[in-house]
């Protein structure tokens, strides 16, 4: 169905006017959109929506997995690095700690 004739049949005539232009500048999403409404409209609100294909939805499920493992192997990795950050310092401390014990016990 045209653009146009979605238009005639969901808006009043009166104010069809401000929409004829926004026929050619809607984005392709709109356009999708105004043909959506076209279809319900021609069925009466009865418009049967076509689930994707199982192969399409486990599809789509497996790659959502496998980008949430992905995430998850990250945080993972950064709070390995951020344990040996803070293991680091934690041995550094105790090193500089124990360097001024015994620059303290020289002077006595």
């Amino acid at each position: 169905m045209e653009a146009f004739v979605i238009l005639r049949n969901i808006i009043k005539p009166e104010y069809l006017n401000y929409y004829k232009d926004w026929i050619f500048i809607a984005s392709q999403k709109e356009a999708r959109g105004l043909q959506l409404i076209g279809a319900i409209y021609k069925y009466k609100g009865r418009k049967l929506f076509r689930a994707k294909p199982l192969t399409v939805q486990l599809q789509e499920l497996t790659d959502q997995q496998e980008l949430n493992f992905k995430k998850l192997k990250k945080c993972i990795e950064k709070i390995k690095h951020l344990q040996l950050m803070v293991l680091n310092l934690d041995i550094y401390t105790t090193i500089k700690t124990s360097e001024q014990c015994v620059q303290i016990q020289k002077m006595f």
